[in-house]
């Protein structure tokens, strides 16, 4: 189902991985040069292949969603997905995703993500978790995801589907993980309602679930703000290493 315009608005306005830990890990972790044949698969409006190109990095975006494509004014992004990208074999010496991958079709993306890789190339999710220490913001609003949509993003089930589903796609336990740091921001009441909205739990838009969440939402911000401000923290992750291709069959 298309996303509605209100969420791809909020999307690209206030969702998105830090582009600035993800360079800079790109950069000094895995000698991402300039020239470098980049796809940044699930690339939503482009914020993180912008770095990219304004890097030097020649990269490529691919995003299944129109209003996406469409959002992001950018010439070079596909309409595709994990599952079927318009590139050839052996092009990219990257092939990224953001919170993206958690979707992919465990089946059908691991053999076209290795197709399009050359050998030797890396395969990198990255991903935002909740840091180990959580203000008292995010505390309440931890609780009030977990108690209004069973989202946890910490729970032990949690963590070991988004284990299982990164061992599928790399074709085995055969990459790494490292923290990228915390990322804080203090947002505004918008700027908290835009994220929310931006979300994949996120009840659709006219919902009767979507009204009574933004009511519970309006509280807690109400409670927790500071100068009409709340600090939100979430913990960067890359996910990183070069697929093994003996366990893909590639997509047809």
């Amino acid at each position: 189902m298309s996303a509605s315009r209100l969420q791809l608005i909020s999307y690209s306005t206030y969702r998105g991985e830090p582009p600035e830990l993800v360079m800079s890990f790109l950069k000094r972790e895995l000698r991402l040069a300039r020239r470098s044949r980049v796809v940044d698969v699930g690339c939503g409006t482009g914020r993180l292949l912008r770095r990219l190109r304004a890097f030097g990095a020649n990269a490529i975006g691919v995003e299944p969603e129109a209003g996406m494509r469409r959002l992001s004014g950018m010439t070079g992004i596909h309409a595709g997905s994990a599952e079927r990208i318009p590139l050839g074999d052996s092009w990219a010496d990257f092939v990224i995703a953001c919170q993206a991958y958690l979707s992919f079709d465990a089946e059908r993306a691991p053999g076209e993500l290795a197709r399009v890789l050359k050998d030797g190339g890396r395969l990198v999710f990255f991903d935002l978790v909740w840091p180990a220490r959580l203000s008292g913001f995010m505390r309440a609003y931890r609780a009030f995801l977990k108690k209004s949509f069973k989202f946890e993003i910490d729970s032990p089930a949690e963590k070991r589907r988004r284990h299982r589903q990164a061992v599928k796609l790399f074709g085995g336990d055969v990459f790494h993980s490292k923290s990228l740091g915390d990322v804080e921001t203090r947002l505004t009441w918008d700027e908290l309602l835009g994220r929310f909205l931006a979300a994949s739990y996120a009840p659709a838009p006219g919902s009767p679930e979507l009204a009574a969440a933004v009511v519970t939402l309006r509280e807690l911000f109400g409670r927790h703000a500071v100068r009409g401000r709340v600090r939100f923290k979430l913990r960067a992750v890359a996910i990183y290493g070069v697929p093994n291709r003996s366990g893909h069959a590639t997509a047809q």
